[in-house]
């Protein structure tokens, strides 16, 4: 048994990330780093994925902010140099646009609660906000401050073992024995609910508005879900793209299920694996490096 512990330890079990609850939400708890199965996941002083950044961009260095759930952050199935928020900025350097990109993500957030992180953070100078918008997100419900501690995948403080992280947070749930911890967005379930798409839209026209308020230019990257979707969501994307288009908001979409073998990009229903993370990047490094050189 103390072999057993001493091996999970050794990868990474029994240290995972950590959150905390906040009045109707909750975050990630800055400045705490993870290496699970070789893979390292940073959470800064700020908050944010990645390498310590100041509070405000360095002089003549476009700041972006990436807003999203698990799929701007990654989790620790993706390498903090892995992210898709990484490699946007390492392209975008490469090609003469000096920068530094804040990934303001959390596993499991609806929309609601990523303008509630913005609501007490702010942008922390970003001159640009990328909001990362998913096809599970249409729909989606906060689960608030509640899901800290009562969800295994979402703990304040470390388990007294690795191998009890083992068994209670994945064993367990995938033998059905207890629920499962992936989060609500995570899941697809065949269900769409109309009034939670129809909150979710006034939320974005609103986050929207007090962007250009602000003069801080929105784009949002739409990640596509794989397919078939069941026709409520089809209809509900096209209309929440629509929407965006009646704004004004520019739309880069992630595109990963577009030809043969796109299931190579993704890790699951949802999230981008490594190949997907680089593809993404990619293609908005493209849009935003437009912006770079067209003042923003």
């Amino acid at each position: 048994m103390l072999g057993a512990e001493l091996a999970a330890r050794h990868e990474g079990f029994g240290r995972p990330l950590l959150y905390r609850r906040t009045p109707d939400s909750y975050e990630l708890v800055p400045d705490q780093r993870v290496v699970r199965l070789g893979r390292t996941t940073t959470i800064n002083t700020l908050g944010v994925r990645g390498d310590a950044m100041p509070p405000r961009q360095a002089p003549a260095t476009w700041r972006i902010m990436i807003l999203g759930d698990s799929v701007a952050n990654g989790g620790t199935q993706l390498d903090d140099a892995q992210t898709f928020a990484a490699r946007t900025s390492r392209e975008l350097a490469s090609n003469g646009c000096k920068n530094d990109v804040l990934n303001a993500s959390a596993g499991g957030w609806a929309l609601s609660d990523e303008v509630s992180w913005l609501q007490r953070h702010g942008l922390y100078g970003a001159q640009s906000v990328v909001w990362v918008i998913n096809y599970m997100d249409l729909d989606q419900s906060s689960s608030g401050p509640g899901i800290v501690d009562s969800n295994p995948a979402f703990p304040s403080h470390p388990p007294m073992f690795g191998l009890s992280e083992i068994l209670f947070r994945y064993a367990l749930p995938r033998l059905g024995i207890t629920p499962p911890t992936a989060d609500k967005g995570s899941v697809p379930d065949g269900t769409f609910d109309q009034r939670q798409f129809a909150l979710n839209r006034i939320i974005v026209r609103a986050q929207a508005a007090g962007l250009a308020r602000n003069h801080v230019p929105l784009i949002v990257l739409y990640h596509d879900g794989p397919q078939p979707m069941p026709p409520a969501r089809v209809a509900a994307e096209q209309l929440f793209l629509a929407d965006l288009a009646s704004q004004g908001i520019a739309v880069v979409r992630s595109a990963l299920n577009t030809g043969p073998g796109s299931a190579r990009f993704y890790a699951d229903e949802i999230h981008p694996n490594s190949a997907g993370a680089e593809r993404i990047a990619h293609t908005l490094a493209i849009s935003l490096h437009n912006r770079c050189t067209t003042g923003r």
